[in-house]
């Protein structure tokens, strides 16, 4: 994962994301509607689509709710900055040779543990965390399923603009519709697929038994789904 940081502006998301996202942008300026060649796909393709985008006060996150119809909706939601209570403690440790000092809050259905530099003034994170009087470099949930650690610190000077792989973000309500629209999706994938993706299957009662194994095991999501 990357997080690049500017003045007033932050983005996280997936490295290879960027690297499929700007050769698709570069092949259809040169006209290629079909995009970079299969081989290129293959190596460089990720599933990972999420995109968090950060403002001054606003966390706009942008995700397709199924990865396995394509082509994909790619939906968008806003959240504000402020939600993170943070309690800042004592508790300090080196990462990457960083002093760090530690902070917990209640996000997404867990408890996290966040590390953070107050030696570099950047009020940033992985994925949505912001808010704390410093850069966070380290940060877990309580039960060390989800873990965001500093891999490398780079300073870069461009201009970045994501295009989404050529798809517009729809806009919805808000994150519990977008997580209501990914549990659908989840748990009714042998049907979205037949109906919407136009697939057929050589066996429909083993792939349909075997989805539903799959959507029971999809149950560990960064922010925990509490609807219906």
């Amino acid at each position: 994962m990357t997080l690049l940081i500017g003045k007033a502006q932050s983005v996280f998301c997936a490295t290879q994301y960027l690297v499929m996202d700007s050769a698709i942008t570069a092949e259809l300026t040169k006209g290629n509607s079909l995009g970079p060649s299969m081989g290129f796909f293959q190596a460089n393709g990720t599933h990972n689509s999420l995109v968090v985008f950060k403002d001054t006060s606003t966390i706009i996150t942008s995700e397709p709710a199924s990865r396995f119809i394509s082509p994909a909706t790619v939906y968008k939601y806003t959240e504000p900055k402020s939600q993170f209570d943070w309690r800042i403690l004592e508790d300090t440790i080196s990462v990457g040779g960083i002093l760090c000092q530690k902070a917990t809050v209640n996000f997404g259905g867990r408890k996290w543990f966040a590390w953070f530099a107050s030696s570099i003034p950047i009020s940033e994170g992985p994925y949505k965390f912001n808010g704390l009087p410093g850069l966070i470099l380290k940060v877990n949930d309580a039960q060390q399923y989800w873990n965001f650690d500093l891999a490398s610190i780079k300073n870069i000077n461009k201009s970045l603009k994501i295009n989404f792989k050529n798809k517009t973000p729809q806009q919805i309500k808000n994150k519990e519709e977008f997580l209501s629209k990914k549990k659908y999706s989840r748990d009714n994938r042998f049907q979205l697929m037949k109906l919407n993706g136009g697939y057929k299957f050589s066996d429909p009662v083993y792939f349909m038994k075997q989805y539903e194994k799959d959507a029971k095991k999809d149950n560990n999501w960064i922010e925990l789904y509490k609807g219906k």
